[in-house]
């Protein structure tokens, strides 16, 4: 500053002690801010972490436990695809078989063995009075593989059934399934009601993390009192006048016209710097 006067460099240092305060509060008010958007972003992760336990526990419960022949065993339900039944306590769980396979013979011995066999047991069924008609005395000698055997599991509770009809050379297959349906069935109450009780626990600690605000309560407070504390900068602000009011005019006019003179040095050193860094990179594109 060419030719300051001790009034006016006074004058500035009461200027540049009320700006430091002004920075200063705005300062601790940006952290403060900064503090809050914190423990609110925590606290959101918190409750979302919350409900994602909830939303896991929901998923989990729906999925299925087994499944056979296209049949879905849930922890409380079976679906076939094109109806449902709830699992119950004492229902009816029963796989029945009926039926036959066999093969016709090919061979003169077999078709001679299969006409005699077929003879005595004709012999045999009429002595006894039976009725011997249709195929049962009559050797088939094309070969093939009758099938007429039929698997069939069947599910009733005390207001609904369910039928699943099954492929017969899975009867193993067949028979865990229902040994798991049984199982299931048996269980279910349980199974249930300690599935409702995980929910409820779950949606419970969704409430309490809503409601644990304490950390962004205490950041809000501390925010409050950045806002309000501005003791310094009135102080400042006061002992600038003063400083100002004790100043000849002619020194507040030179003091004046050299901030005027510093701020336009200021931006001009600006938009030189800015013309020399877009010269250099419109230098890159053009080598």
């Amino acid at each position: 500053m060419a030719n300051t006067t001790p009034a006016m460099e006074a004058l500035r240092n009461a200027e540049q002690s009320h700006q430091d305060a002004v920075k200063a509060h705005d300062k601790a008010v940006s952290q403060a801010q900064d503090a809050v958007r914190r423990e609110e972003k925590e606290h959101a992760k918190a409750v979302a972490a919350a409900e994602k336990n909830l939303a896991d526990a929901k998923k989990a419960f729906a999925q299925p436990t087994y499944t056979f022949a296209g049949t879905k065993l849930f922890p409380d339900h079976v679906e076939d695809g094109k109806s449902s039944i709830s699992l119950e306590e004492g229902m009816l769980v029963e796989i029945n078989a009926s039926g036959v396979s066999y093969t016709a013979p090919t061979t003169n011995s077999e078709i001679a063995a299969a006409s005699a066999a077929a003879t005595v047991i004709a012999s045999e069924d009429a002595i006894e009075g039976a009725d011997v008609a249709g195929k049962r005395n009559t050797v088939d000698v094309n070969g093939t593989t009758h099938d007429s055997r039929n698997l069939f599991i069947t599910l009733r509770t005390s207001n609904n059934a369910m039928t699943i009809t099954c492929d017969p050379d899975k009867e193993k297959e067949a028979r865990d399934f229902v040994d798991k349906v049984a199982r299931a069935a048996a269980d279910v109450t349980v199974v249930v009601e300690r599935h409702e009780q995980e929910i409820q626990s779950l949606q419970d600690a969704i409430e309490q993390q809503r409601a644990n605000t304490e950390l962004i309560d205490v950041a809000k407070q501390k925010l409050q009192e950045a806002e309000q504390d501005t003791a310094t900068i009135e102080a400042t602000a006061k002992a600038f006048d003063v400083v100002k009011a004790a100043t000849p005019q002619e020194d507040i006019h030179a003091y004046e016209e050299d901030k005027r003179r510093r701020k336009f040095r200021l931006i001009l050193g600006i938009i030189i710097a800015v013309i020399i860094v877009a010269a250099v990179i419109a230098g890159f594109f053009f080598l």
